[in-house]
């Protein structure tokens, strides 16, 4: 059983390096240009404002350790794909319990394929371009094991004070990702104890519970943190609060979020995923003449896999609000959800089969995007270390024919600034040009020529002496004028 079990997870894990393996390649995300140049101390103080004390305690063994900082990029691309392999495992596991008492093999495949779905859908895939990206999947894997924990009988300890530690944890590692424990509970709640309404009331509220526990204590932790032991406070809880807008700020989400998917896919294409699998669940209420009651929980857990991504920003300020793909992981599995609902519905064994075409199809999807983003990225990483050399390049000979060091960028943007390079056909928050945005191209060349250049914004008044009525559409040299030590950087 050992033996198996361990065949299994190995089974995962290789399909998770599949999903992920251009993110075990050295890859800058905007901010790691910066944490390149300048080292962990910074991004160690940032993390403990913003409350994520297991990513700054990371940064600050990799810091202590010496760790150099391509080696730690890859290191947690490696982690990150080991930490989902075992979450596969750990949900498939469950999902198998509920769902194949009779232990049969190609269900057990089918609840795989819908657990691959589940985890690597195309919210995800935001969060493994960040160098910490295997403290967020610490986080995913610790919400599941919590979930699994709702249905233990025997223990009052097991069921609600080790759930609501771990879930801390887990918000100690990543807040965004703490709306799966509320949606894969859903989804074992129901699965279990849907011919008693009391029980499935009862055990939801008591993990509405450990949730509150967590967050409300991760928010205080944050407070204090902010309040007592740093001078400047954190705009995620300091600023505006709207609570109207926060609370109509989902509904306001919700064309970016099917039409656009967050930029994580074509558009459309996540949207037109949530169809078809609707329509797999409708034929199977309609076909199995399903309960009222299990029709309408069906579709509470997949409101709970919505409304669970938003429940944090609630107590942000209005400027602070975002909906990112990485804050929105419960709703990129709302496929999955409504086809492990369908499974669990169905009793033809025949449209099982139709179930695991559609699941399998799913799969491949993500695979493609997870594979075209992630070499996207790559391409624009390589396109800005090239611009960036090219300026270097720049800067050493005027230094050698001008006898003169530069140590100061002064950089802007044209009225008309691209986003993006002409090659990217991907356009999203991973393929964003790093010399569009201004004191990160700076960190980019600090990178690139291992010094310290000192960065200041361009003014109008600057950009009117260099630069007047001067637009761009590529690099050029043009862009770039030397004043004895200050570089000014027009920016296309």
């Amino acid at each position: 059983m050992k033996k198996l079990q361990i065949k299994n997870i190995l089974a995962f894990i290789l399909i998770a390096c599949i999903f992920t393996f251009n993110f075990m390649t050295i890859h800058y995300a905007l901010d790691t240009y910066f944490t390149a140049n300048s080292g962990y101390n910074n991004y160690i103080t940032i993390f403990a404002k913003g409350g994520r004390l297991v990513s700054a305690l990371s940064w600050k063994i990799a810091d202590i350790l010496k760790i150099p900082f391509n080696v730690f990029i890859t290191f947690g691309g490696v982690l990150s794909a080991v930490l989902c392999g075992i979450t596969l495992y750990v949900i498939t596991k469950k999902l198998n319990e509920l769902l194949n008492k009779k232990n049969e093999k190609n269900k057990y495949i089918l609840l795989g394929i819908v657990s691959i779905l589940f985890v690597f859908n195309c919210m995800l895939l935001q969060n493994f371009v960040y160098a910490e990206n295997f403290v967020m999947m610490l986080g995913l894997y610790i919400c599941i094991k919590s979930a699994n924990m709702i249905d233990t009988e025997k223990s009052v300890v097991k069921e609600n004070i080790i759930p609501a530690i771990l879930l801390l944890l887990a918000t100690c590692c990543y807040q965004g990702i703490l709306n799966v424990y509320l949606t894969f509970t859903a989804i074992i709640i129901f699965i279990n104890y849907n011919n008693d309404i009391k029980k499935m009331i009862t055990k939801f509220i008591k993990a509405c519970i450990n949730y509150v526990f967590a967050l409300g204590t991760n928010f205080v932790i944050l407070k204090l943190i902010n309040k007592l032991i740093l001078i400047n406070e954190s705009t995620r809880v300091e600023g505006n609060l709207d609570l109207l807008y926060n609370i109509s700020y989902p509904f306001r989400m919700l064309k970016t979020i099917f039409l656009d998917t967050a930029g994580m896919m074509p558009k459309f294409l996540f949207g037109s995923l949530v169809v078809v699998s609707m329509a797999v669940l409708i034929y199977v209420i309609i076909k199995n003449k399903v309960k009222p009651l299990n029709v309408m929980m069906s579709l509470l857990i997949l409101l709970v896999a919505y409304f669970s991504c938003f429940i944090p920003m609630m107590a942000l300020s209005k400027d602070s609000l975002d909906a990112a793909a990485r804050l929105l992981f419960s709703i990129g599995t709302l496929p999955a959800i409504i086809l492990i609902i369908s499974i669990f519905l169905n009793k033809d064994i025949k449209f099982e089969k139709i179930i695991f075409v559609v699941a399998s199809l799913f799969v491949v999807i993500n695979l493609v995007n997870y594979i075209n983003v992630s070499k996207e990225h790559l391409v624009t990483n390589r396109k800005d270390i090239e611009e960036t050399k090219k300026i270097y390049n720049l800067i050493k000979e005027y230094e050698i024919k001008n006898n003169i060091t530069v140590d100061t960028v002064i950089s802007g943007t044209d009225k008309n600034p691209k986003y993006y390079y002409d090659e990217n056909r991907t356009k999203n928050e991973l393929t964003v040009r790093a010399n569009y945005i201004n004191f990160i191209e700076t960190a980019v060349l600090n990178m690139v020529s291992n010094k310290d250049y000192k960065y200041k914004l361009m003014s109008e008044i600057e950009k009117e002496k260099y630069f007047k009525n001067k637009e761009y559409d590529q690099f050029s040299e043009a862009q770039i004028i030397f004043d004895k030590n200050v570089m000014y950087w027009y920016k296309y």
